[in-house]
C-alpha cells in the first residue's frame, strides 16, 4: 500500500497542537471530527448520568514516505503518556481521489 488514513483520537482541545506536529513530520493537513470516549473506566456517573469524557478525532491521508514520521510525531506529542492522552491508529487506503498529501 502506498496510502495510508492517520486516525489520532485525542482529548478535546488538542487537534489543533497534533496537527502542528503532524505539519511539521510531512502532513499536508487533516480533517478534525468532534467524537465521544467510551472507554471502561472514562464513563464518569453524576447524579446518576453518564457524563462520557469529549474527544477530537483528527484523520490524516498520507503517503508511505510520510507516514511513519507523521505517526511518530503524533504518539510523542500527544499519545497516551501525555495531555493529549490519546491513541493512534494506521489504516491502509486502496485508493484516494483529489486533494494534496
Amino acid at each position: 500500500m502506498n496510502n495510508y488514513l492517520i486516525v489520532a483520537i485525542i482529548k478535546k482541545g488538542f487537534a489543533d497542537i497534533a496537527m502542528a506536529y503532524a505539519k511539521k513530520a510531512g502532513a499536508n493537513g487533516g480533517t478534525c471530527v468532534s467524537a465521544r470516549g467510551l472507554g471502561k473506566d472514562e464513563a464518569v456517573k453524576f447524579l446518576g448520568i453518564t457524563i462520557d469524557p469529549e474527544k477530537d478525532m483528527l484523520m490524516i491521508a498520507a503517503d508511505a514516505e510520510h507516514k511513519d514520521a507523521i505517526v511518530a510525531a503524533l504518539y510523542e506529542n500527544c499519545g497516551i503518556k501525555t495531555k493529549g492522552s490519546g491513541i493512534v491508529l494506521v489504516l491502509p487506503v486502496a485508493e484516494i481521489r483529489g486533494g494534496n498529501f
